[in-house]
């Protein structure tokens, strides 16, 4: 990855961050934004958010995927870009995977105990 494409990244990152917890209204539980990795060609990026609690996965990608073109719209007056990537959002499973990989640690660990 380019260091360019790192920067963008990371300029994107923050400020999505700030603009789901601005605009997003999802008093249910809590989305975070784990990672952007934008296209070399800079017109993709694919955001990944992690949502807690785990079942409100689907409404939370469907509130934020409401405020796209509101998103783009503010990224392309705080961002010197000359044009703003698409923002693809997804669900990042490798939260899900982590806690599989400590639950079936903890079963293990409790079968040797007993």
């Amino acid at each position: 990855m380019s260091f360019r494409v790192k920067q963008i990244n990371e300029q994107l990152l923050a400020e999505l961050a700030q603009l789901v917890s601005e605009l997003v209204e999802f008093k249910e539980g809590l989305i975070t934004l784990t990672s952007v990795d934008t296209s070399p060609d800079l017109k993709q990026s694919k955001i990944c958010i992690s949502v807690l609690p785990e079942k409100l996965t689907g409404s939370a990608l469907t509130a934020i995927r409401k405020h796209n073109s509101e998103f783009n719209k503010i990224l392309k007056q705080r961002l010197r870009l000359k044009f703003i990537p698409k923002l693809r959002w997804n669900i990042d499973e490798k939260i899900k995977y982590m806690l599989e990989i400590d639950e079936t640690l903890r079963l293990i660990e409790e079968e040797d105990k007993g």
